[in-house]
């Protein structure tokens, strides 16, 4: 693998400097040299380039022993492959800050556990060319952590304020590589050097946004509660809870609490949301002269809270979700999903095609049915369990389809074509989303910087849609796949 052996993961921090080569980077690289540009434009040059190769992020390269690492050469990492790893990434940006005269320390971070590499930063020094040492190596340190002194001297991001020191997560150099995405790929400098001054000053805060987000949606419940009974006793103790004028005052207050939620989280947790909508699709929801089904990817923690967003605050749709019935025992979720005609529903069992068509049949212009065809969060058990449910049923062809689908299961088309049946006027809405973290482990890194979070949708006309029920399956798979292919392109972009 390299012509200098494995790193050790403890004790030799200093002797990473051995795996830096800026030499042999800029041979792969054109990079910027000392010059009248500034030391932040040489930085941004220089990661512009790197991020340009599309190195795919991996993990360590095999053939150490324990306790030991394999560091990828400039060459596999720039030229082919192009894999590498955090620590990889950071040898390689420390060379290229060389190159182009600019003074790099690689930070290596202690994991959960304690052992070994948990990640790897890369600082640069704004105040400061790097300068020859007299023992041959170049001026680069490594660090296990940095001093107190160096922190006060952080800028925190890129808009300041001012500091001395940058420092970068390298992995946002990476793109997606392998069956999961890692919150932090893809990112331009500003994303890598606010995800970098996370990891050194952001911890400590986690604990706090944590609160900070539980308390806030606490209280948000318990206003929408107290509202929730003022408006049962404004209908006359329930007498009018069905009449157009309280099934609006409910539409605007769960617009409130989706709205508040939304806000309150994307502040603290600090997520961008970037919405990207084909024109089809914003006129379908916007013009709000057709009702619309919308069929959503699941996958990640609170993914439809961001869908619901979009629909009842940016297009101001009166939606209804068919919902897994266990999501009942939320309070707020189960007196709004009641009075406002939702379905709670149990995917193992139940007539759940009949719930649906009923919700959908007398669906307004404004109105919208939001779905999600895989019945649950995506997992690659899931996955594998609807492509046996699909071999099981004789549906071999819907199987191979679903075999070709890395980021999504196969969706159960039955709710989705009860929904289209019961409502052939509607148009269709397919949403992808990339970014959001699944699980509580990811959950709790994402809020150590920041991230992105990626929306596509896209249309389909209710004209558009075959009429046979053989010819549906088909379309609904096709379009399946579609999504599939999105987010295999932009999922270690969204992050």
């Amino acid at each position: 693998m390299t012509d200098r052996g494995p790193w050790s993961l403890a004790g030799e921090e200093l002797a990473l400097v051995r795996y830096v080569r800026p030499a042999e980077v800029a041979r792969h690289v054109q990079l910027p040299g000392r010059s009248g540009e500034s030391r932040l434009a040489r930085l941004r040059a220089v990661y512009a380039t790197l991020a340009a190769k599309e190195i795919g992020y991996a993990y360590a390269a095999p053939g150490a022993e324990d306790g030991m690492q394999v560091i990828r050469p400039p060459e596999q990492v720039l030229w082919a492959p192009k894999h590498a790893t955090c620590l990889d990434l950071a040898v390689v940006l420390a060379g290229a800050c060389l190159a182009a005269d600019l003074h790099p320390i690689i930070v290596i971070l202690d994991p959960a556990g304690g052992a070994g590499v948990g990640h790897s930063l890369v600082l640069v020094r704004l105040d400061q060319d790097h300068r020859a040492r007299t023992d041959g190596l170049s001026d680069l340190d490594v660090w296990r952590r940095p001093p107190g002194e160096l922190l006060d001297e952080l800028q925190p991001s890129l808009d300041g304020p001012d500091g001395e020191v940058l420092a970068i997560d390298p992995i946002g150099l990476a793109v997606y590589l392998g069956a999961s995405a890692t919150p932090g790929l893809g990112v331009d400098l500003a994303g890598a050097v606010a995800n970098g001054a996370g990891y050194l000053t952001g911890g400590a805060w986690r604990p706090l946004r944590v609160v900070a987000i539980t308390v806030a949606f606490l209280a948000r419940h318990l206003m929408t509660m107290l509202a929730c009974f003022g408006l049962w006793v404004a209908s006359g103790f329930g007498l009018r809870a069905g009449s157009a004028r309280m099934r609006e005052a409910h539409q605007a207050l769960l617009r409130w609490f989706v709205a508040g939620v939304n806000r309150w989280i994307t502040r603290v947790a600090r997520v961008d949301v970037r919405d990207t909508q084909s024109q089809a699709a914003d006129e379908a929801l916007s013009d709000r002269r057709s009702p619309a089904i919308v069929l959503s990817r699941h996958a990640g923690e609170g993914d439809s809270l961001l869908v619901l967003h979009q629909l009842l605050c940016r297009h101001r749709r009166r939606t209804r979700i068919v919902l897994h019935e266990g999501l009942a025992l939320d309070p707020v979720v189960d007196v709004l999903g009641h009075r406002l005609g939702w379905r709670f529903v149990d995917p193992r069992g139940g007539d759940t095609e009949v719930e649906i068509a009923a919700m959908a049949r007398d669906l307004p212009a404004d109105g919208a049915v939001l779905i999600f065809p895989e019945g649950g969060n995506f997992s690659e058990q899931r996955r594998r369990r609807g492509i046996e449910r699909l071999e099981r049923g004789g549906h071999h062809e819907e199987a191979e389809w679903a075999r070709g689908m890395e980021h999504v299961s196969a969706p159960r088309p039955g709710g989705a074509l009860a929904a289209i049946e019961a409502a052939p006027d509607a148009d269709i809405v397919f949403v992808a989303h990339v970014g959001i973290p699944s699980g509580a482990r990811e959950l709790w890194r994402v809020l150590l910087g920041r991230s992105t979070v990626e929306l596509r949708l896209w249309a389909v006309g209710a004209d558009e849609v075959p009429e046979d029920r053989d010819e549906q399956i088909d379309w609904l798979f096709g379009e399946w796949c579609r999504l599939d292919r999105w987010v295999s392109e932009r999922e270690g972009i969204a992050r």
